[in-house]
């Protein structure tokens, strides 16, 4: 008797291993093909995964591309976006509602002094100089620096979160990206470890599968971290920091 619940008890393991598992296969499969699209006025339709957004381009790269060359496509050529999670971003409707709102009301009698315009735009260009400078240092680790003193990845996010809308947005999202590798990477472990004591070799070999996958959601975190990063000081030096909100996913 005692024997029969012993071979009903482990049964019932490998029974939830194998649905633990299967739930692991289809949510990494589904995160391997999710994809953005932009449908371009042309009707033309560019699938992609978007890096970057400004009032003028989007940059991404192909979604076939296994170079992963980064290209461009002007907003005035986007008819939409639609985001990996189904999200749509009808560019003409956005830009237009923004453009009625930041519109100047002019009257006759107000002159336009170009001299002005050019000194607000020095000394925001001089602002965002003296914000904070961040850099990053990789060799094992990757490790974050605000005025050259060393800061978490949290610190960092609350910078940008004061600094600029559209890095804010892209570390956040990679912040995601890593706690999500993170956990993968500890699930398919720990079905590495058990499998190891319970299962077959084809399960062990599929836990470590999984782990691996988490590993690599947590590479590309680090490299999205370098690119927000390198984006930001660009924008810094450049006077271009903004808190406005630009497309979201």
């Amino acid at each position: 008797m005692f024997e029969f619940i012993k071979l009903i008890n482990r049964h019932n393991f490998k029974m939830l291993l194998r649905i633990k598992l299967m739930f692991c296969v289809v949510f990494i499969w589904g995160n391997l093909f999710a994809q953005d699209k932009i449908l371009k006025k042309s009707n033309d339709t560019l699938v992609t995964k978007i890096l970057s957004i400004d009032a003028q381009k989007v940059q991404f790269y192909s979604f076939d591309d296994v170079n992963k060359s980064s290209k461009e496509v002007l907003l005035k050529d986007i008819y939409k976006i639609i985001w990996r999670n189904g999200k749509e971003y009808i560019i003409d409707e956005a830009f237009n509602k923004q453009k009625i709102i930041e519109q100047p009301v002019l009257t006759k009698s107000e002159p336009i002094n170009v001299n002005s315009e050019k000194k607000e735009i020095n000394e925001k260009v001089v602002l965002n100089q003296k914000l904070e400078q961040l850099k990053y240092k990789h060799f094992i680790f990757l490790f974050f620096y605000a005025d050259n003193k060393r800061v978490n990845a949290r610190k960092i996010n609350r910078i940008l979160k004061q600094n600029d809308y559209q890095t804010h947005r892209y570390f956040s999202e990679a912040l995601k990206e890593r706690k999500k590798g993170r956990i993968i990477q500890w699930v398919g472990a720990t079905l590495g470890i058990f499998t190891l004591l319970n299962a077959g070799e084809l399960y062990q070999y599929i836990g470590w599968g999984i782990a691996g996958y988490g590993t690599i959601l947590q590479w590309q975190a680090n490299a999205e971290f370098k690119n927000v990063i390198n984006l930001y000081e660009e924008k810094r030096l450049s006077g271009q920091l903004s808190i406005q909100k630009l497309p979201q996913r």
